[in-house]
């Protein structure tokens, strides 16, 4: 059934805060009517990571960041607080060990995410396991994209996966910092939550799962204009369309938006915005034009208990 199958079973279990499992985020009341952000993420080596690909900093800077994106995503407004539990095998030096934290340290300098916690066990296979919160006053969430809404997409697709196959190729990391070190858009999912976007999410699975998942939470459609697309510069382009449908964690940020929507302000916050597509009725499903062609839009993206793919 696949990872999303799994959700969708187990959905039936959530508390009302969950929002049956349809977020990257909770939201938690922490009191005083203040909200809080509680997101999750576990990577595991062989999985998630290549310890022989590349560095335990960048392995522990990655780690984070994909929690950090979950919290921009979902409009968080202040500085993220996080705890961790790690799993290492024994032989595992410590000076290794300090370079994951290291890694963590040097993306919270640039968002002021902390360290307040966790957990350290001996484990056959690496792991880390990082529970992020930060306060939001306006969550963003997949379930608000409504008909008429233009949809946007920030910064560039696919240059994520771009990097990882420079790094398979024996490419230097120079040429995949995009990939080793990706920088979470917190100020835009602030600035996003502040001016009244609708619905968003963060690709992390790559933009074909995540158009699919606004429109499954938000009841609509949506049809994109392939030649809109921001796509990773210097590969070729059926490549590069690879790439961006599929690939997965460039943690750039989908979003939908109405008409009254100030985006010269939202680009303020420092990051291209570009306009993809527009939402759609549900019937139509996801499209695509191509060409001049309006058709179905098909991919993949990354997905958990099916061998990587949707």
């Amino acid at each position: 059934m696949g990872e999303w199958g799994l959700i969708e079973r187990l959905r039936q279990y959530a508390a009302p805060e969950g929002m049956g499992f349809r977020d990257d985020c909770a939201v938690i009341q922490a009191g005083g009517g203040a909200q809080m952000l509680v997101t999750t993420d576990a990577l595991v080596g062989g999985v998630h990571f290549d310890p022989a690909l590349m560095s335990w900093r960048d392995i522990g800077y990655r780690s984070l960041a994909a929690s950090i994106s979950d919290l921009a995503s979902s409009g968080a407004c202040g500085e993220a607080r996080y705890v961790v539990a790690l799993g290492v095998p024994g032989q595992l030096r410590v000076e290794e060990i300090e370079e994951i934290y290291a890694g963590m340290a040097d993306l919270g300098e640039q968002t002021g995410a902390g360290l307040i916690g966790g957990d350290t066990v001996e484990s056959a296979v690496p792991f880390i396991s990082i529970t992020a919160f930060a306060p939001v006053e306006r969550p963003l969430l997949r379930g608000a994209a409504e008909i008429g809404h233009q949809v946007y997409v920030s910064g560039t697709l696919g240059a994520s996966a771009a990097g990882l196959q420079r790094l398979l190729r024996g490419e230097p990391p120079e040429q995949a910092q995009r990939f080793l070190r990706p920088l979470p858009r917190v100020a835009l999912g602030a600035a996003l939550a502040r001016l009244g976007a609708g619905a968003c999410d963060d690709v992390s699975d790559g933009l074909f799962p995540e158009l699919q998942a606004i429109a499954k939470a938000s009841g609509v459609g949506i049809r994109i204009d392939e030649s809109a697309l921001p796509l990773e510069p210097g590969v070729p382009r059926d490549e590069a369309l690879r790439y961006a449908y599929d690939g997965g964690e460039d943690f750039e940020l989908l979003f939908t938006a109405g008409p009254d929507f100030d985006l010269a302000a939202a680009a303020k916050s420092g990051v291209r915005l570009c306009r993809i597509g527009e939402v759609t009725q549900a019937a139509s499903g996801l499209e695509v034009r191509r060409e001049g062609r309006l058709e179905p839009l098909v991919g993949r993206g990354y997905q958990h208990f099916s061998g990587g793919d949707a």
